[in-house]
């Protein structure tokens, strides 16, 4: 929950703590790759790769589980390390396919990414919008998002995180990291469209979510300037 509030520095703190603990029971070995993978998505979703990257580095001898395996191949691909992420996709399409979550939301998610990072973001979107995303807290509608603003399509954009900033509870509960982006994505897109009014309120609730975030935050710092 502190990453999701901008906390990152002690939010890392907490997952290091949260690894070095089950690290010493070896049947635990895939929680530790999932609180690593974990933390290096958090830190891959505010572009913080070189973090990012350490962590997955730190425990790429752990075993990992299939929510292990789709952090670390999400966090892969939004650093630009499409190889790394690859290998993740082959671990859960070879290691998960009667998982239900690995087919539904795991594999696609993770193939649209590197699609996308890989220069393919018609394939990526073309991927995305043929998932049955039923799940509020999915990954895909964001995914979709990311995309079309890195297109200059500021109204899709919109179109793809509104139905997000809808679901403000569930959000919350089950995706608390991915709300607050939205929130900040929600704003570029509109001040990008024009939208002064809207981009400030987005840029404002981001700013309630991130009130205690790190000093000197780049998005903080952002996100305060389209609301003065």
């Amino acid at each position: 929950m502190l990453d999701a509030t901008g906390q990152l520095n002690a939010g890392l703190v907490i997952w290091r703590d949260a690894a070095s603990h089950v690290t010493v029971v070896p049947e635990l070995g895939s929680a530790t790759a999932y609180a690593m993978a974990r933390a290096a998505l958090d830190r891959a979703l505010v572009s913080d790769c070189t973090t990012a990257k350490g962590l997955l580095q730190e425990s790429v001898t752990q075993p990992a589980g299939p929510d292990a395996s789709f952090a670390a191949g999400m966090a892969s691909a939004l650093c630009l390390d499409t190889e790394s992420a690859k290998r993740n996709l082959a671990d859960l399409t070879k290691g998960a396919p009667q998982l239900q979550a690995a087919k539904v939301f795991y594999i696609p998610d993770l193939t649209a990414a590197i699609q996308w990072k890989s220069g393919d973001a018609a394939g990526a979107i073309a991927k995305l919008q043929g998932i049955k995303q039923d799940d509020p807290t999915a990954m895909a509608p964001y995914l979709r998002g990311l995309i079309h603003l890195a297109l200059n399509q500021p109204l899709a954009t919109l179109q793809d995180l509104q139905p997000l900033q809808q679901h403000h509870g569930l959000m919350v509960l089950g995706n608390p990291m991915i709300y607050s982006m939205v929130e900040f994505q929600a704003g570029k897109a509109y001040a990008a469209s024009g939208d002064a009014r809207n981009a400030t309120m987005s840029y404002k609730n981001f700013l309630t979510y991130w009130a205690n975030a790190d000093p000197g935050n780049a998005m903080v710092a952002e996100a305060t300037a389209h609301t003065n």
